[in-house]
Order: structure tokens, then C-alpha cells, then sequence
């Protein structure tokens, strides 16, 4: 993929976009469609909640190189914006230095919160 384009991926009702616990090397706008980011298992899982139209998700794994925190699932066909890391390391190279450590705090607060939904009835 080029550094100036950004892939468009379509998800059909059903898809697994990602698991949690996988790598991740991209992070997602939704064009179109409904996305549902869940934690668990297929029969246990706990809903965090559902991504629309202009929403980001998968970023997490691209600012700290982590795992996915949740799974993600097209509730319905949904057309996604793709952006490898590559593509995410170059903007944020941009960004203010302290604001990139915001970030970073953002992200690990988020993780930590995450374990906390690991453990709730």
C-alpha cells in the first residue's frame, strides 16, 4: 500500500475483523456499518460497545505494539478505512512530543480498565 492511500476493506455481517490477544499491525475507520468490540469468549462475552460511522478502532495495538485488548465484529456490512503502522508511526512522528506521551497514558489507563472488565461478573 502505498504511503499516501489508505486501504478500504469491506465486512460482511458476521466477519471477525480481529480477535483479542492477536497481533495488530492496523486500526480501522468505519466508512459504513456497525462494528461490535466484545471481550471473552463466543459464549461468554462481555459487549464494550459498538463503533458507527466515523468511529476508530483497533488504534490501541498501534500506539503501545500490543495485543488486541477485544475482539471486534461486523454486526452488519461494513466498509472500513485501513491504517497499517507504518502509515500510524509516520503522522505520529508529527505529533508534540508531550502529547505523544499523553497518549501513551491514555492507552495504558484503557488496558488497565480492560483487565478490570476481565473480572466482573
Amino acid at each position: 500500500m502505498s504511503e499516501n492511500v489508505i486501504d478500504r476493506r469491506v465486512f460482511y455481517a458476521g466477519a471477525h475483523i480481529f480477535r483479542e490477544g492477536a497481533a495488530g499491525s492496523e486500526m480501522f475507520i468505519v466508512e459504513s456499518g456497525k462494528v461490535e468490540i466484545w471481550k471473552g469468549t463466543e459464549d461468554h462475552k462481555k459487549v464494550l460497545g459498538y463503533i458507527g460511522k466515523n468511529g476508530v478502532f483497533g488504534e490501541m495495538a498501534l500506539i503501545d505494539s500490543s495485543t488486541r485488548m477485544a475482539s471486534a465484529l461486523a454486526v452488519e456490512e461494513t466498509v472500513c478505512k485501513v491504517v497499517d503502522k507504518t502509515m500510524f508511526d509516520k503522522n505520529m512522528k508529527t505529533v508534540d512530543p508531550f502529547m505523544q506521551t499523553v497518549i501513551q497514558i491514555l492507552t495504558k489507563n484503557v488496558r488497565s480498565l480492560s483487565v478490570q472488565i476481565d473480572y466482573m461478573p
